[in-house]
């Protein structure tokens, strides 16, 4: 599995945040992301086991792009907290990002698709066209922990009281929105609305759903050949936290 490489596209249209003109521009571009998946040895079971992460992961990192990206709305972290609150009613995705820019989105979008992926999956390649602009922004990376435009401590882009623990890009769910709250209040109501409503399940169900259809569809298929294994699954919008 280590020398095959799979390659996708998929068309989305992003609306980016342009801070020098204080509106939000629409970006029809084409993504493509590319992934190899790596076996411990040759044996059957663990080519097969391969096979299998490769499928599982393939789904996860399509699913991403395909529910998260498309129409999906970048901004800046410093963004007001009113303006998230005024998205919460609508269908668009909010993706937050110390700088809204081609390069720390294309790095946030390699960190976050090999988070998705796990130990033995390696995205190797996240590229953005803009079919318009005719212009393509590429990054490479193969070190799944370096990722220098890119904060590591939520402290460094966020401040005190982040919601979260971990920076979207670095957590293993679907999400792609961080903030903090204003204040110690804001921030314990915060944490006892994600408990009661089960919002860190629901952030990684899709995925477990993927996982467990594709290890029941390849049940009993030992085909060690590198091809995918493709199933049907009903793709949701995952929940959608509102900022208190």
């Amino acid at each position: 599995m280590s020398n095959v490489n799979l390659e996708k596209t998929l068309d989305v249209n992003l609306m980016m945040f342009d801070e020098a003109s204080q509106r939000i521009e629409i970006m029809q571009c084409t993504i493509l992301f590319t992934m190899h998946t790596t076996s411990p040895d040759a044996l059957p079971e663990s080519l097969n086991e391969a096979r299998i992460n490769h499928s599982v992961n393939f789904a996860k990192c399509l699913t991403f792009a395909e529910l998260m990206l498309d129409h999906a709305i970048v901004l800046p972290a410093d963004v007001d907290n009113l303006l998230i609150s005024a998205l919460a009613p609508y269908s668009n995705n909010v993706i937050t990002l110390p700088e809204v820019n081609e390069t720390t989105l294309l790095a946030a979008l390699h960190s976050k698709m090999n988070i998705i992926c796990g130990d033995n999956t390696h995205v190797d390649l996240v590229k953005i066209t803009d079919r318009v602009q005719g212009l393509s922004y590429s990054y490479y990376q193969e070190e799944k922990d370096d990722y220098p435009e890119l904060p590591y401590e939520q402290a460094e882009w966020l401040g005190e009281l982040p919601y979260w623990d971990t920076p979207w890009w670095r957590r293993p769910d679907i999400t792609t929105l961080d903030r903090n709250a204003a204040d110690q209040e804001e921030f314990d109501t915060w944490i006892q609305a994600c408990e009661e409503s089960g919002m860190n399940d629901a952030n990684i169900a899709l995925f477990e759903e993927i996982d467990d259809t594709v290890r029941a569809a390849a049940e009993g298929n030992t085909n060690t050949s590198g091809e995918l294994i493709e199933v049907d699954f009903e793709q949701k919008k995952p929940w959608k936290p509102t900022i208190v």
